[in-house]
């Protein structure tokens, strides 16, 4: 986190200039020369350092997420990363459109994806939510239990399943456990 300010933010100037470098790097027909390759890891590596703060932003709001699950800041701060790289690869200078307005949703999905994953111990897949989320919402509109399991559709077990195993997500340590009682 120190050293994210350690590094100066890109002018729009720059920033066209290593997108180019990243697109003629990722866009060249096999094989790559290697100058050209390591001018676009290089322009990469310049997108990544100097847009660090950004990471640690988001990384910031979405650290409130993370009680109760075995995930750090630090992994949030890789996942961004991640999704910083990602970003960089994917960004088309032409557009007009800043480098940072661009990284930020990749940066916000990585994090988020990292923390749906692997911040419980049981692991819910996303459609399962999706599902879940559709069966309240239902349920908040006032329909009956049986129009809302139709329209999410969901059965009455996969229901039980999914609020079960949606109920298990922090991680409790045993030595934080009181189990003096029951020995």
């Amino acid at each position: 986190m120190q050293a994210s300010g350690r590094y100066a933010l890109l002018t729009k100037a720059q920033e066209i200039q290593l997108g180019r470098r990243i697109q003629a790097w990722l866009t060249h027909p096999e094989p790559v020369p290697k100058n050209i390759r390591r001018s676009g890891m290089r322009a990469r590596e310049q997108f990544v350092l100097c847009n660090m703060r950004l990471v640690v932003k988001v990384a910031n709001r979405y650290s409130r997420f993370l009680s109760g699950t075995s995930m750090t800041f630090e992994d949030l701060l890789q996942e961004g990363v991640l999704g910083l790289q990602r970003a960089a690869e994917k960004y088309d200078p032409e557009c007009g459109y800043a480098y940072s307005t661009y990284a930020m949703w990749w940066v916000r999905q990585a994090i988020y994806r990292a923390i749906d994953m692997r911040g419980s111990m049981i692991h819910v897949s996303s459609e399962a939510k999706r599902k879940l989320r559709k069966y309240t919402d239902e349920i908040i509109k006032g329909r009956t239990k049986e129009e809302a399991l139709a329209a999410a559709g969901l059965k009455k077990r996969d229901l039980l399943t999914i609020e079960q195993a949606a109920m298990c997500k922090s991680v409790i340590p045993l030595d934080a456990l009181d189990l003096t009682g029951l020995i």
